[in-house]
């Protein structure tokens, strides 16, 4: 009986052996194959790293510069060949890949997380969607008929029949806060007059001669000054500078008359495009939720 118990216990001991031994081999085998395919996919991955070819024209660490990006960048339209066109593409895929490289080294920096970032980046993005949407709104450009255009070049003559360019001696200021100010400067009538006043007053101004074509600015604005006498004192403001000005000397700018119908037709048509803009713009404010700062309210904006 001793016998037979030490036969089964021999018996069993020589299982669990064989079911280490089993164990230990398939432990081997799953190792192997876990290296076998840490190494396929190793391969796999150097075999997938980014390389230029097709429409990639360069890869500046992991990021890829297309043929569209380039032609973009180069403006250059699709086809352009000659030593020009090349010239012109190599000299942007410079530029190109110095952005690239300039703005890997920024994230490196944490520049990429900075408020400057933040907002500039917000202001880039609205205002490519803002012009996306511009075209949007637009829709194919009209064409005007050929009333119109005859109706708009009469109203403008200062575009066509009577385009000059006028020699102007102005006093230039920082535009102030009260058209009262202006129209005492105006009231002198004399630009000796008024630097005096201004000399007097310590207010910063600057004096020179300027020209501009009288198809450069609003008709309506240019007609009423191309109307003015020469020496007549007047003013006008834009881009936050007011201008005390006269008219010195003039010269006309005629276009050929043949010219005419082509240049009106385009100006009829954009007018006719902004105003299609603005109209659905005005659409779109009203029925945006807008709140302001009690401060910064616009005049135009409803309580």
């Amino acid at each position: 009986m001793r016998n037979h118990n030490v036969s089964r216990l021999q018996v069993e001991r020589d299982d669990l052996n064989g079911e280490r031994s089993s164990s230990a081999a398939t432990w081997r085998m799953l190792l192997c194959r876990t290296i076998g395919v840490s190494m396929v996919a190793g391969l796999l991955l150097s075999g997938c790293a980014k390389q230029p070819g097709g429409q990639v024209v360069a890869v500046v660490g992991d990021d890829e510069i297309t043929l569209t990006e380039l032609r973009a960048e180069a403006r250059t339209p699709a086809g352009s060949v000659g030593p020009e066109a090349q010239a012109t593409n190599a000299a942007a895929l410079a530029r190109l890949v110095d952005r690239n490289v300039l703005a890997e080294y920024a994230r490196t920096q944490g520049l990429d997380r900075s408020p400057d970032y933040v907002a500039r980046r917000r202001q880039i993005e609205q205002s490519l969607l803002a012009s996306l949407a511009i075209r949007k709104l637009a829709g194919t450009p009209p064409k005007p008929g050929a009333d119109e255009v005859s109706r708009f070049i009469s109203a403008n003559p200062t575009l066509f029949g009577k385009r000059e360019r006028l020699d102007i001696d102005r006093i230039q200021i920082a535009s102030p806060s009260d058209r009262a100010t202006i129209k005492a400067l105006v009231d002198l009538q004399d630009l000796d007059a008024t630097e005096a006043r201004l000399v007097a007053q310590k207010i910063k101004f600057s004096r020179g001669r300027g020209v501009f074509d009288t198809a450069s600015i609003d008709p309506a604005v240019a007609k009423q000054i191309a109307a003015l006498p020469n020496g007549e004192i007047f003013d006008i403001t834009s881009a936050g500078s007011t201008y005390i000005s006269k008219i010195v000397g003039r010269t006309p700018i005629v276009a050929p008359p043949a010219n005419w119908t082509g240049a009106a037709a385009a100006l009829v048509a954009r007018n006719q495009v902004a105003a299609k803009v603005e109209g659905e713009l005005d659409k779109l404010r009203k029925a945006t939720k807008i709140d302001y700062e009690p401060a910064y309210r616009p005049k135009s904006a409803s309580s």
